[in-house]
């Protein structure tokens, strides 16, 4: 039983890597994938859960791409129908759940820019992958532990750069150094916060952290040769 007035929290995390055959995107402009050809890193779902014995949260953190609420077929939504498992199985509000994807594109076409769900075994994938994370998350209610938070920010600045900048001549400056002030139609707007909230147990030892940063990262793309 945890203890009135105190916060608990939970974390686990699932292997979600698929078959092969189940494709990932070639082009976004031309709406095209392709299946994987080969595997270099397995693939994660990751939850935490934070409970105070009055309100609760989860924050599901899947290696995806994104997730289009159509890729389930027409008429269901991807959202609405994992929230309903997950609150089936443990006593979380559905809109007390949070799904994120990392946006890595070394992940399936779950972003509904292709013909996906036409490839062999892709609609019976999708259904065991929203088990996957419904039980994810599950799993993140059951190793929940007695914790304290803790709450940190700072700016985070010379690691990106905005990709699509517009000039006053109609250009798109999409690499390379900053143009100067002068040459640009708008101002540059960039978000260079980086958040962390984290959660220790009552020895102090550290437990969970959650990491916030608006950001496209691009480390290694799909190799497919």
């Amino acid at each position: 039983m945890a203890r009135p007035n105190s916060l608990r929290a939970g974390t686990a995390k699932t292997k979600v890597t698929p078959p092969l055959t189940v494709p990932y995107l070639t082009s976004s402009g031309n709406g095209t994938c392709a299946p994987f050809k080969a595997l270099h890193d397995d693939l994660f779902a990751r939850a935490v859960v934070v409970e105070d014995g009055h309100r609760s949260l989860a924050i599901l953190a899947v290696d995806s791409i994104g997730y289009d609420n159509t890729i389930l077929g027409p008429k269901r939504n991807c959202t609405r129908e994992l929230r309903c498992l997950i609150s089936k199985r443990i006593p979380l509000a559905p809109e007390s759940i949070m799904l994120c994807a990392t946006h890595t594109h070394q992940a399936p076409e779950t972003i509904g820019l292709s013909n996906f769900r036409e490839y062999p075994g892709v609609p019976e994938w999708i259904e065991s992958h929203l088990h996957d994370l419904a039980a994810t998350v599950t799993a993140a209610w059951q190793d929940r532990v007695p914790v304290s938070p803790r709450f940190g920010k700072l700016k985070v600045e010379n690691i990106g750069r905005s990709r699509r900048v517009l000039l006053k001549t109609g250009k798109l400056n999409v690499h390379g150094p900053l143009p100067p002030p002068e040459q640009l139609a708008a101002p540059i707007v960039s978000d260079f916060d980086l958040s962390v909230l984290s959660f220790v147990r009552d020895s102090g030892a550290p437990f969970a952290a959650v990491l916030n940063s608006a950001s496209h990262p691009v480390v290694t793309m799909v190799l497919n040769e």
